[in-house]
């Protein structure tokens, strides 16, 4: 743990390659006063790191009772539309759509991501 300043806990389906990506889950999956915590070593001392848990929380792996959001994108016509009128929109140079790297993060239809559907 040398040198380490944080840890981050994110689920499999994240593209940890992607920065951006990392944080802006990381951010929406956090409560820090129950997802931001240091750990003690075999000596009792605290280890100099913060952990933060930014997994999708379920109520049989953290207790958590209501519903977790699933990640809302554009569908497939919208996003479609907008990239050919793109350039008459006058929006500078083109820009893909967001919601193709977070297709990966939606769980199930709907608002609700319905872990049973995973």
């Amino acid at each position: 743990i040398a040198n380490v300043g944080f840890v981050i806990f994110i689920d499999s389906a994240v593209d940890c390659s992607v920065l951006s990506t990392v944080c802006w889950v990381t951010a929406n999956n956090v409560d820090p006063s129950r997802d931001c915590f240091y750990v003690d070593n075999k000596s009792g001392t605290t280890y100099p790191v913060l952990f933060t848990d930014g997994t999708m929380k379920t109520l049989e792996s953290d207790g958590f009772k209501r519903e977790w959001p699933n990640v809302i994108l554009m569908d497939g016509k919208t996003i479609s539309s907008v990239d050919e009128r793109w350039n008459s929109l006058g929006l500078g140079g083109f820009f893909p759509s967001p919601s193709a790297q977070f297709k990966s993060l939606v769980i199930s239809d709907g608002a609700v991501a319905n872990l049973g559907d995973r």
